[in-house]
């Protein structure tokens, strides 16, 4: 990711956190992270073309749905819990 060192601390906090029942434990997951994409180091940096072209980094609607897919009904199923366990817990 190309992000400043003040955005990237920003995005970490804003992030939940995973929670763990102890050292070595998952209880909640946190915010879900997808990399994707290769970079080559020798090609032209692709960013140095948004002055021109405020789009060249652009990725569609479609080609996000296309990454995402495949993890979709995980994050969802681990988002679901992380809801759950703090309404019941509110309600305590």
């Amino acid at each position: 990711m190309r992000l400043q060192e003040k955005d990237a601390k920003h995005l970490y906090q804003w992030a939940e956190q995973w929670e763990l029942s102890d050292p070595e434990t998952v209880k909640l997951k946190g915010t879900p992270v997808l990399v994707f994409g290769n970079y080559d180091f020798e090609a032209p940096k692709p960013w140095l073309k948004l002055v021109q072209d405020p789009k060249a980094l652009h990725i569609s609607e479609q080609e996000l749905e296309k990454i995402t897919q495949p993890f979709k009904e995980t994050i969802l199923k681990e988002q679901q819990k992380r809801v759950s366990f703090y309404a019941a817990k509110q309600q305590h």
